[in-house]
C-alpha cells in the first residue's frame, strides 16, 4: 500500500471528503489515490464504515488538530512512491542560479520524500538526494533542479548517494 499506518492518532477536523460504506483499508486507499476532486494526502477508515479523505498529510498537522484514535485508523501517503530512485547517483550540480536547494539531516529516504513533496522546506521541490554521511546518518538535499527536464543538470555516480526524481505523473 502506498500509505503509512498511524494507529495512534487521527484528525479532529472535518474530513475534506467523507465516503460511506467503505469496508476495507484497501478500498479507502484506492478512493484516496483515485480521488478526482483534490490530491488526497491521507485518509481514515472508521468502524462506522466511513472513509475520510484529507488534503492534509499527518506531518503537516498541528498538534491541536490530532487526538488519540478510538474508532478510526489513520493512513498518510508514503511520498517515496511518488519518486523514481536512482541508486548510487547524485546531481553534478543543483542547477543554475534559478534553482535552489536545502540540506537537512533525516532518518530515512521516506522522510526526505515527505519534505520534498510537502514543500514546506523548499516550495517547488522537484527532486532530492540522500547521502550516507556517517554510520546511520543521512543527509537529505531537496532541490528545485530537475534532471529529467533540464539538460544542464547532469547525473553522476556516487557510491554514498541515491537520487530521487518525481514520476512524470506527479509533476503538479
Amino acid at each position: 500500500m502506498d500509505y503509512t499506518l498511524n494507529s495512534a492518532e487521527v484528525f479532529t477536523t472535518k474530513a475534506d471528503k467523507r465516503l460511506p460504506n467503505v469496508n476495507s483499508n484497501e478500498m479507502c486507499a484506492r478512493a484516496c489515490t483515485t480521488n478526482p476532486d483534490f490530491r488526497c494526502e491521507s485518509f481514515e477508515i472508521c468502524d462506522d464504515g466511513y472513509c475520510n479523505l484529507r488534503k492534509t498529510h499527518l506531518i503537516q498537522a498541528k498538534p491541536s488538530d490530532l487526538t488519540n484514535a478510538t474508532s478510526c485508523t489513520h493512513y498518510s501517503r508514503n511520498h517515496l512512491y511518488d519518486y523514481v530512485e536512482r541508486d548510487y547517483k547524485t546531481l553534478n550540480s543543483f542547477g543554475d542560479s534559478s534553482s535552489s536547494s536545502h540540506s537537512v539531516p533525516v532518518e530515512s529516504a521516506q522522510e526526505c520524500a515527505n519534505l520534498c513533496s510537502v514543500g514546506e522546506l523548499l516550495p517547488s521541490c522537484a527532486s532530492f538526494v540522500t547521502c550516507g554521511i556517517d554510520r546511520g546518518s543521512i543527509e537529505c538535499t531537496v532541490t528545485t533542479a530537475d534532471p529529467t527536464v533540464s539538460t544542464d543538470i547532469g547525473i553522476i555516480s556516487d557510491e554514498h548517494c541515491n537520487l530521487y526524481t518525481r514520476m512524470l505523473s506527479q509533476h503538479l
